[in-house]
């Protein structure tokens, strides 16, 4: 396809009116995986429920899925389509839903569509539909019957011309949506081609990069990582670009919109009950051996804005000035690496706290090659642990700032690291790490996790529903010397198998 088509598309994506869903949709059928794994993440997260139920359901048509991953995404789209509050809009998601939807699935969101679009002018005062209407839709599963408009004519119980005279005109793309892509679909460059046409005309690498591009407009809130070239640190490195040994870089974190060059493979959101103005601390510890950092320069603090972005309220590196845009360093925290001196993929973890309680741990790898050719996945983010997402904002705020904050997480390779932040008013900042080799790591742990089992219901193995385990601290009013004793047994147990671990 013409690059600059292209190129206008791109800029059709970030106008100022937003994204068209439409372009995601005509997209979803060309991706293939890592990709569409990242899009379903993406767009779980899209805040706006018409768009996230109508790329929802664009990805929920890829024969790159399995059947249960399918329904799990047109699940998710009717869920979303409770939220929307435009009627037209509704209908439209309503009627795309009803195409991948079988069995009793199809005949509830047909019953809710019939309801939406107002056909059925006799049903006042009747409670639910008929059983008469429930078997000829039944028919309709079954292949006698395969359209809506075969129950118009076909005798459908309720109904009637004067039904079909007061039906909600039909929905019409959104003004705003079609102009986005107007200028860009008259283009001579663009042949006159509609939107498909162009999609279709692409390259696959051309479309997976609009894709991504596109992507960028669905998330706010988002943590974007990565590396940069240490004299260049407002030029990141693409993902698919591997550092070469011994070299200087920045780690760069940001908080706002996916960026295209970020390393995340499954972009992930500051959670909601984390407020605005919220003060975000963002430390990185190293692996033994593998990519360093820099003492003193390992720890930056961002503060939330009401539009989803974060503004940098102190560097790692105060003295980091190598950026064109100063901008960058405003929005942007950037630490100071070193790779090793060998080939390999090596590793660094980076934790974001709030009042210093860990709210998400990211491993960070990054293949180091002197050949420097690109390869996919050469730099990567991987979200392994996130505070609850069922915590209310109002029951975080009841948290005291933690003193000391305590991690142990698996880091992949049968090993694992116990990360130690701590913070403290007029104090400096306590920061450190182990690596925990896995042989020395399992049988205390599944000492302690015995432990937790027994003190809980009574027995050193984990709980299974119809066993008859009953929590222990049940009844911890009844009688008060008993639950005092039990829990002194239970504590001076625990204090044993802790002191080991």
């Amino acid at each position: 396809m013409i690059e600059q088509s292209i190129r206008d598309l791109k800029e059709a994506i970030f106008s100022e009116k937003g994204l068209n869903p439409d372009l995601l949709i005509h997209l979803a059928p060309y991706l293939t995986e890592p990709l569409l794994s990242r899009a379903i993440s993406i767009a779980y997260a899209v805040s706006d429920p018409y768009q996230r139920a109508l790329i929802l359901l664009a990805l929920a048509e890829s024969a790159h899925l399995s059947d249960a991953r399918k329904k799990a995404l047109v699940d998710a789209a009717h869920e979303a389509e409770h939220e929307i509050t435009s009627q037209p809009e509704r209908i439209k998601v309503l009627k795309r839903i009803l195409l991948l939807t079988t069995s009793q699935d199809r005949i509830l969101v047909q019953a809710e569509l019939v309801q939406e679009e107002n056909w059925e002018a006799d049903l006042k005062g009747r409670p639910s539909i008929s059983s008469k209407d429930l078997e000829k839709w039944d028919l309709m599963l079954k292949g006698v019957s395969n359209s809506v408009d075969d129950f118009k004519g076909g005798g459908w119980t309720h109904y009637s011309p004067k039904a079909e005279q007061k039906r909600h005109p039909p929905p019409k793309t959104r003004k705003d949506e079609a102009d986005v892509f107007e200028s860009v679909a008259s283009k001579d460059d663009g042949i006159g081609m509609s939107l498909p046409e162009q999609i279709a005309s692409m390259s696959e690498e051309e479309r997976r990069n609009l894709f991504r591009v596109a992507l960028t407009r669905l998330q706010i809130r988002t943590v974007n990582t990565g590396f940069a070239p240490s004299q260049h640190a407002d030029n990141p490195l693409d993902p698919q670009t591997p550092l070469k040994p011994g070299q200087t870089y920045c780690f760069w974190l940001d908080i706002g919109r996916p960026t295209l060059k970020s390393i995340e493979t499954a972009p992930a959101t500051i959670p909601d009950y984390v407020p605005p103005k919220a003060r975000l601390v963002v430390a990185i510890f190293p692996f033994d051996g593998e990519i360093e950092i820099t003492e003193g320069a390992d720890v930056g603090e961002l503060e939330l804005q009401d539009d989803g972005t974060a503004r940098v309220l102190h560097q790692p590196d105060p003295s980091m000035r190598a950026v064109s845009d100063v901008d960058i360093l405003n929005r942007r925290l950037l630490f100071p690496v070193k790779s090793p001196a060998q080939e390999g993929t090596f590793r660094l973890r980076c934790n974001i706290y709030y009042e210093q309680i860990l709210i998400q741990s990211r491993l960070i790898r990054a293949i180091v090659a002197n050949h420097g050719l690109q390869k996919e996945g050469a730099l990567s983010s991987e979200v392994d642990y996130t505070l609850s997402h069922t915590l209310w904002a109002n029951h975080l705020r009841g948290f005291a700032p933690h003193r000391l904050s305590i991690l142990l997480n698996s880091n992949g390779d049968g090993t694992h690291t116990l990360s130690f932040f701590g913070a403290k008013e007029q104090e400096p900042i306590f920061k450190n790490s182990a690596v925990i080799p896995a042989t020395e790591l399992k049988n205390l742990t599944e000492n302690a996790r015995k432990a937790l089992w027994k003190a809980s219901w009574g027995e050193e193995k984990p709980w299974k529903e119809g066993e008859g385990q009953t929590y222990r601290y049940l009844d911890r009013f009844s009688d008060e010397n008993l639950s005092l004793k039990r829990l002194e047994e239970d504590l001076i147990s625990l204090a044993r198998r802790g002191y080991l671990l």
